[in-house]
């Protein structure tokens, strides 16, 4: 940071030995004040990793930083991206649910379409049987014992 005025302010330097992010980030010591932003600037060390950075105070004390080594992807939401990311999530687990439950319904659909099927199909073979009889018996295969390829006159299998 190179817009940074060197100047250790006795409140500052008891801050040196405190620790931040559930005792992951250690102050190190006072580095100065930021000009732009007036924020105080120290050296941290990551306990983790071991890397040291320099580090706005307001960004300990807010939570908002993460050590660059550990946590790469890491970009702070602001309440309104979190609310809606979470409304987001909300609205896909819903669409999840009413996709699933327009599935169960086609399959529910799917088998009571067949369940009539079914029953037309034994309606229609039991009009078959009352008009032509019960269906005879197939004859055996050759692979069958008690095979014979002859017939009867009448075309019965014997």
């Amino acid at each position: 940071m190179s817009n940074i005025r060197m100047n250790q302010p006795s409140r500052f330097g008891a801050l040196v030995g405190r620790r931040y992010n559930a005792g992951k980030l250690q102050i190190i010591s006072y580095v100065g004040k930021d000009q732009t932003s007036g924020d105080a600037i120290f050296d941290i060390m990551c306990h983790q990793c071991g890397k040291t950075e320099q580090v706005g105070l307001s960004q300990l004390q807010s939570g908002t930083y993460r050590c660059s080594t550990c946590h790469p992807q890491f970009t702070p939401m602001t309440a309104r991206q979190e609310l809606e990311a979470d409304r987001r999530k909300a609205v896909a687990e819903a669409q999840q649910k009413r996709v699933e439950a327009e599935q169960q319904a086609v399959q529910q659909a799917e088998k009571q379409r067949q369940q009539r099927n079914a029953e037309i199909r034994q309606r229609q073979q039991a009009l078959v049987n009352e008009v032509f009889g019960t269906p005879q018996p197939e004859p055996p295969k050759e692979s069958e014992p008690g095979y014979s390829a002859t017939r009867t006159f009448r075309g019965e299998w014997r």
